[in-house]
């Protein structure tokens, strides 16, 4: 009874709301601004740096806020468990325990009081706290479809690692949100990170094996934000031999170094641009060749400063492993593609390790005042 009465204010909630896959309804135009940031961890954010985000929420007004790792449940039978194979409501959160129901009412007074009616809300959640997005859309926007796995993780004999067995049409860690506009698709992911063992190397060459057959047969432009969890050059990270002695330094050699900056989850990254025909938006708008300074508004991750000791591993480190890559023939609407945060103290973060990122298209019937566009 407390959760019903918790979602009953929550009028802007609609991803899955009555436990579909998906939702339809008739395209109303494009989205023009789009924003997208890993805020790992809704609640604490918003226990800890609303202030902040609130703030950035109305100077912003983005068309569609993406969020990825947003780190709530999805609601469930009474008493279910993690990886117990019962089925979710994937678009609504769990609220049986008082820790529960207390962080979805701080989101409820918060989050989405600010948002108002302005905005659909759509969700798509794991079934502990973890993993986890959201995907807010300014209304009048519509779009004509929201989907919430991909065609090739739901298919059969598709890896167990990334499909539901109590409901293929969403992805088992609410990792997936696409939604089908006027013009394009919308796809935000939060992707797996690569790990530090041969099963966590499995589980993310899975997921970039169906990215690939998913951009590859696409029949419709696409726009594809979210923590893509990739840094694919070494303009890509502040200090790039660094990174490559980092972590795993095993046999097996393409998935040596930081997580997110292997030999083989960067060829892997290319291979899947290269399938779908997709540009890095960002890095078209801004080209290097080497790494810039580290505490400019070049990187989307940051390690954390020295807490409860003189030196932090990663503090004063960054990597750009957050993104937005576009079709190729959407590149003449492309007018910015832009890093929010900077510096060593991670100003602009909110409280994250990661900072948003901002992409601009203009209509497809009015182009003028672009960006201009190296070829």
């Amino acid at each position: 009874a407390a959760a019903k009465r918790l979602r009953a204010g929550a009028a802007t909630v609609v991803g899955g709301a009555t436990g579909g896959g998906s939702s339809s309804m008739p395209g109303v135009g494009d989205p023009e601004t789009i924003i997208s940031w890993n805020v790992n961890g809704l609640p604490p954010q918003l226990k800890n740096a609303w202030s902040e985000f609130r703030s950035f929420l109305e100077k912003e007004r983005p068309d569609v806020l993406c969020l990825q790792e947003v780190r709530m449940a999805a609601a469930g039978p009474r008493g279910c468990k993690r990886g117990d194979g019962q089925r979710r409501r994937r678009g609504e959160p769990k609220c049986d325990t008082p820790q529960e129901r207390s962080d979805w009412q701080l989101v409820q007074s918060t989050f989405l009081a600010a948002v108002g009616s302005d905005y659909s809300v759509y969700w798509s959640l794991a079934d502990w706290k973890y993993s986890g997005t959201a995907m807010l859309v300014r209304k009048p926007l519509k779009p004509s479809r929201v989907s919430y796995t991909l065609p090739a993780f739901a298919q059969e004999g598709a890896s167990s690692l990334h499909q539901d067995p109590a409901n293929k049409t969403w992805h088992p860690e609410g990792r997936i949100i696409c939604a089908s506009f006027q013009s394009f698709d919308l796809l935000a992911t939060y992707a797996p990170n690569n790990g530090n063992d041969e099963a966590a190397f499995a589980r993310r060459a899975a997921w970039d094996s169906a990215l690939s057959a998913e951009v590859k047969g696409r029949q419709r432009p696409l726009v594809w934000v979210g923590d893509i969890n990739c840094a694919p050059e070494p303009a890509d990270v502040s200090h790039p031999e660094w990174f490559l002695q980092q972590c795993y330094q095993g046999e097996v050699e393409d998935m040596c170094g930081q997580p997110g900056f292997t030999p083989g989850e960067r060829k892997r990254y290319l291979s899947i641009l290269d399938a779908g025909r997709l540009v890095d938006s960002y890095r078209r708008l801004h080209p290097a060749s080497e790494p810039p300074p580290a505490g400019g508004p070049y990187y989307t991750w940051r390690g954390h400063p020295p807490v409860h000791q003189p030196v932090a591993k990663y503090h004063g480190k960054g990597m750009r492993i957050d993104h937005c890559l576009i079709s190729e023939e959407l590149l003449p609407r492309l007018k910015e593609s832009s890093i929010l945060g900077h510096s060593e103290g991670r100003i602009g973060f909110m409280g994250s390790d990661h900072c948003p990122i901002r992409a601009r298209l203009v209509n497809a019937e009015d182009k003028t005042g672009c960006t201009s566009v190296a070829p």
